[in-house]
């Protein structure tokens, strides 16, 4: 027993009622075009003030960082305690446990105003790191 049959391309119940099935295809078109129809005005958000203020606001450390620690998981942000960085995840799956951020990449980042061994004693030096979280998952993407 079937229970889809397909009409005009779309895949619609059987049902006893023959009738049922000529209604939903008599409403279909209607219905896609309320939903086309009120596309336009569906998702439409005021610009954030910043924005307005300064096109490039959202590309700064600053603004990043205020969004991250607003957002829904401000505790993916970590103290660095250990200098070079490396994953804690098994290196025989998922391969050399050393980062590629060096040590020249976070003082460019720094701008000169300490060395990454003055922000790890002075406990100024904090992450937020995907990679042990994310790495399990790229996969199965």
């Amino acid at each position: 027993m079937k229970f889809f049959k397909q009409i005009c391309g779309i895949q619609v119940p059987v049902l006893d009622d023959e009738n049922f099935s000529m209604r939903i295809l008599s409403i279909l078109p209607r219905l896609v075009k309320a939903v086309t129809d009120t596309q336009e005005n569906l998702l439409l958000f005021g610009t954030p003030a910043f924005i307005d203020r300064d096109k490039f606001a959202w590309f700064r450390d600053e603004e990043f960082s205020r969004q991250t620690l607003a957002g829904l998981n401000p505790y993916s942000i970590q103290r660095v305690t250990d200098w070079p960085m490396k994953s804690k995840l098994d290196p025989k799956i998922y391969g050399l446990p050393e980062t590629l951020i060096t040590t020249e990449l976070v003082e460019r980042g720094i701008r000169g105003i300490m060395t990454v061994n003055e922000a790890l004693k002075s406990k100024r030096l904090f992450v937020l790191d995907y990679h042990d979280l994310l790495l399990p998952y790229v996969n199965k993407v």
